[in-house]
């Protein structure tokens, strides 16, 4: 009987020894994972026993939601600039429409039809202005939630892209700007959609266009590999590199947007999204003082 009891108390110490092994590493498991829940994501816990597996699984997805708040918190920082300079933008031609209509409204004031239309005109630009800005709002949002539907054709892109340009030119603003088009055979035909396409293409070649001097030279050409390439390249200021990994980020503005330069601050993002629903890419090479490049792969 003694040795029976024996060998149950040792059985019993073993066992409390070995629960004790077992549960100490799911203790700490457990206030791991309560720290994640707080978003305690600097808590690394060291792997060991027979759960290391589990503990380094556990402090790879610390690191990874640590990263991921972090991107959050740039990601509503920019939003934030973002809401409050599309404000801006949007309350200075709603002042001036404002503005004009209360003086014409005022019977204290005696136009002449010159003056009067020149108000209306004035009105009308800014109109259109928010019209367009509120049009790319929609437009991102549909693009993001994958809303929009493809009315896709072939399209000999050479034709394409050449209209794209002569049309800028043909614009008075951008009439003395030197954009040229290279291009080593005429036919090369793809499939895209056409209006959304021309959008893409339109806001790059802007974006070359304001965030540069007056004097850039913009190259738009087009070449037929394994893939069709699109090139716009200009030899303007370039992009930082901080600023290159950020370009197609939505809300984002660069520091080389001038005052001219006001609207959704979309446009990137709208243009890289269209390729990429036409399952195409877009890489860009810039350096700071020489220029950009901008490559579509589709």
């Amino acid at each position: 009987m003694v040795i029976l009891l024996i060998d149950i108390l040792i059985a019993l110490l073993i066992g409390y020894l070995f629960s004790k092994r077992l549960t100490q590493p799911l203790n700490k498991l457990i206030e791991a994972i309560k720290k994640l829940a707080n978003h305690e994501f600097k808590h690394h816990t060291k792997p060991r026993g027979l759960y290391k597996n589990v503990f380094d699984n556990l402090n790879h997805l610390s690191d990874q939601l640590k990263s991921s708040e972090r991107e959050r918190k740039k990601l509503d920082s920019m939003r934030e600039e973002w809401i409050a300079n599309i404000s801006h933008d949007i309350k200075t031609p709603l002042s001036s429409i404002q503005g004009y209509a209360e003086m014409i409204k005022d019977s204290d004031y005696d136009f002449t039809l010159n003056e009067m239309r020149e108000y209306a005109g004035i009105i009308e630009a800014k109109s259109l202005y928010i019209k367009e800005v509120m049009e790319d709002l929609n437009l991102t949002t549909r693009l993001k939630n994958k809303e929009l539907s493809l009315n896709k054709k072939e399209v000999n892109i050479v034709t394409f892209l050449r209209k794209i340009v002569i049309d800028l030119l043909n614009d008075p603003k951008y009439a003395d700007r030197d954009i040229q088009f290279h291009v080593n055979q005429e036919i090369i035909i793809v499939e895209i959609d056409e209006i959304l396409f021309r959008r893409a293409i339109n806001n790059l070649i802007y974006n070359a266009i304001v965030h540069n001097d007056h004097d850039v030279k913009i190259i738009v050409s087009v070449e037929k590999d394994k893939y069709t390439n699109i090139m716009i390249k200009d030899n303007g200021k370039g992009i930082k590199k901080e600023e290159l990994d950020q370009i197609f980020d939505r809300y984002y503005r660069g520091t080389n947007t001038g005052a001219a330069h006001r609207g959704s601050g979309l446009g990137m993002a709208i243009a890289n999204d269209i390729i990429k629903i036409h399952d195409g890419i877009i890489i860009i090479h810039s350096e700071v003082g020489y220029g950009t490049t901008i490559d579509i792969q589709i």
